[in-house]
């Protein structure tokens, strides 16, 4: 037997949330502190996803826009917002920290790293390695699948294999 179909969203719902969307991306924020209230709300009703997506299908957006916005939303609550005055790109990257997400933030402010660089540092452990160093080590990664390329014309491997054998010096120069 077929599950009966889900309750519907209030219309009121659904055009508060087409609105906001129609502002522009500094209102990430707004658009995730809403759908947290209407997840809350309406939660004992319906489960998160299917709220996501029936606005989502209701807005002509996509679910995963929603998803983002609503999770980052509720892992940077109002009070840390008014803390630590990040970008939502910035608040994406501490998010990845887990529960180390604090002592990161409170670096990231003192230094006035990137979203960039505090995804590095994360990734580094928090080692102190210089964000062009992550990316000079992902340098590496690309080079690498460039040269195994079975459709990779040879001088183009070629031309890879030497800017590897440089970037590995220019590491070992750097590492030391």
């Amino acid at each position: 037997m077929p599950n009966p179909p889900a309750p519907k969203l209030p219309d009121n719902v659904v055009e508060e949330l087409r609105q906001l969307l129609d502002m522009s991306g500094a209102y990430q924020f707004v658009i995730g502190d809403y759908l947290v209230s209407v997840v809350d709300e309406f939660g004992h009703v319906l489960k998160r996803p299917e709220i996501i997506r029936q606005l989502a299908h209701a807005c002509k957006c996509d679910a995963s826009t929603l998803r983002d916005r609503e999770s980052l939303a509720r892992f940077a609550s109002p009070d840390m917002r008014k803390e630590y005055e990040f970008t939502f790109s910035q608040w994406r990257s501490l998010r990845i920290a887990g529960p180390d997400w604090e002592g990161y933030a409170k670096q990231a402010a003192a230094e006035l790293w990137s979203a960039d660089r505090i995804r590095a540092q994360i990734k580094s452990n928090g080692d102190g390695l210089p964000a062009w160093l992550y990316w000079w080590g992902k340098l590496g990664d690309v080079l690498e699948k460039v040269i195994i390329g079975k459709d990779t014309p040879e001088h183009i491997k070629a031309w890879c294999r030497q800017i590897e054998e440089n970037r590995q010096h220019v590491t070992e120069l750097v590492v030391k």
